[in-house]
């Protein structure tokens, strides 16, 4: 499930699978074009419910031939909600950048 966003002339794509499962790692991706004369220090993930806190669960990735990649596992809400956003956050020298994308996760394989 690709998502994309514009931010000051820079496209950041996020990636993860079609279907993400609770308590299962699930790869994440994140690309980036525009970038190159400001490359990036860093690039985090961080997972949040839209409607209930479950605490602090980010994602630092590592960049590999030009893509961001990482692991993520999101853990079971109690209430049975499976709505959760993802905020991507890119950090380059002064500069953060930061984009929200919201999706789904399957709670039964």
């Amino acid at each position: 499930m690709p998502c994309s966003v514009t931010l000051d002339h820079r496209q950041l794509r996020f990636s993860l699978p079609d279907k993400a499962f609770y308590l299962q790692p699930f790869p994440v991706v994140v690309f980036l074009t525009g970038f190159s004369g400001n490359k990036p220090a860093s690039v985090r993930i961080h997972f949040d419910m839209t409607e209930m806190n479950m605490g602090l669960n980010q994602v630092q990735l590592s960049e590999k031939n030009g893509r961001w990649q990482g692991q993520a596992r999101l853990p079971v809400c109690s209430s049975g909600s499976n709505d959760w956003q993802a905020t991507v956050e890119v950090k380059t020298g002064a500069e953060v950048y930061r984009a929200r994308f919201n999706f789904t996760v399957t709670d039964k394989e």
